[in-house]
């Protein structure tokens, strides 16, 4: 019988390739700086941290994938561009795992994976941030390892404005900007912009408390 009366209430889509320049936030950035060429000082753009556990920038580079190595050949020609738009890249470590929750050999290997699948895309990088923004003090073996692949630049998740200094190392908080933070931080984030000017009314479900 045809398919329609197997199916009478399917409809078929034929899938097609959708292009466009302002649904992601590296086009979006690239688009505002056009028309904005004072946002950007010495035409800095941004950091992207990759993991790399399920591929980079939507191609499955990952040793699991038979077809990685075509997958990246493909990412190369994408990590070109962005650097030849002057973004940089750094190492949010193979798979989004806080420290404590890897003993140091599981860390280590996390990170060979980096630099095998990861690494050898992007180039070198001295740059790192710690998944979820925490670093254990504590984990003096697991930031050894870390110096070891050449990271010198480590990046933690804070409101606070510090910069501290160790050796040969540097260590910068960064601060997450989402909406609990929009809501939650208003006076942190004053002097970077108006909380209540960025926050969207229309889509966020929890209510921004002005007097937060």
């Amino acid at each position: 019988p045809p398919r329609s009366t197997l199916f009478p209430y399917t409809t078929l889509f034929r899938s097609q390739d959708r292009i466009s320049y302002d649904n992601e936030f590296i086009l979006i950035i690239e688009n505002f700086i056009k028309k904005h060429p004072d946002f950007s000082f010495k035409n800095a753009k941004g950091i992207i941290f990759f993991t790399g556990e399920n591929g980079i920038l939507g191609y499955n580079t990952s040793h699991k994938n038979t077809g990685n190595k075509f997958e990246s050949k493909k990412v190369s020609a994408v990590i070109k561009k962005l650097k030849n738009l002057n973004w940089k890249f750094g190492s949010n470590n193979y798979c989004y795992s806080s420290e404590n929750s890897l003993n140091d050999l599981e860390f280590a290997k996390q990170l060979n994976l980096w630099n095998q699948e990861i690494k050898s895309i992007i180039g070198d990088t001295i740059l790192y941030a710690y998944p979820y923004g925490i670093h254990d003090e504590k984990s003096i073996s697991k930031q050894e390892i870390l110096l070891s692949s050449e990271f010198k630049i480590f990046f933690e998740n804070s409101m606070q404005n510090e910069l501290k200094k160790y050796g040969n190392m540097i260590k910068i908080n960064r601060k997450e900007i989402n909406g609990k933070t929009l809501r939650n931080n208003v006076s942190e984030l004053s002097k970077l912009f108006d909380c209540s000017n960025v926050y969207d009314f229309q889509n966020r479900f929890v209510d921004f408390n002005i007097n937060s």
